[in-house]
């Protein structure tokens, strides 16, 4: 996978149909806004490890050392910091995993935060592309907003209020004080 988004967008991957041997194996499903990778099995690492990258634990040594030696591997412990780093490149939302005693699942967006909900107007889109882009834990004030976006302060205000009550933003403070920042 790594290879693959290295190069070339996920959309452009190609069918967006699954792909699936039996119930104990690795699947991979593509929908329209996101692949999901599942393998049986626990994390042999933390998740914390997968995404920052150096530590590897494979299940099968000698399997992993011939696709080394072959070339159709990298380095060991880096795929899932090059996932990452390629969605974040892509502004896509963050790589997801999910993990028990029976199986692993990484889901990889194709889309990035504001193409995940259908419902959002363009003022909506507008407003959270500018809080993505402006550091997604910061706290703006609404003058600052009314700026960046270039919105009426009637549809701005409209926007803030949606998207807080979607739970896509958190207002702190009351009054003229008040700032807006992602959830």
């Amino acid at each position: 996978l790594a290879l693959f988004m290295r190069d070339k967008p996920l959309t452009e991957l190609g069918s967006l149909s699954s792909y699936q041997m039996s119930d104990s194996a690795v699947r991979i499903e593509a929908h329209p806004n996101r692949f999901l990778f599942t393998n049986p099995g626990q994390m042999l690492i933390n998740k914390e490890d997968f995404f920052t990258g150096g530590l590897s634990r494979p299940r099968n040594e000698l399997l992993m050392s011939f696709f080394r030696n072959i070339g159709a591997a990298e380095r060991q412990g880096y795929g899932g910091c090059q996932i990452l780093e390629s969605a974040l490149k892509r502004d896509y939302k963050t790589p997801e995993i999910t993990t028990s005693l029976s199986r692993t699942s990484l889901t990889v967006w194709t889309e990035g935060l504001i193409g995940l909900d259908p419902d959002l107007t363009e003022s909506e889109k507008t407003v959270l592309y500018i809080l993505q882009k402006e550091s997604e834990k910061q706290a703006h004030p609404f003058s600052y907003l009314l700026e960046k976006t270039g919105l009426s302060e009637y549809y701005l205000r409209k926007s803030l209020k949606t998207l807080s009550d979607k739970n896509y933003l958190e207002r702190i403070g009351k009054g003229r004080g008040m700032t807006y920042r992602l959830k």
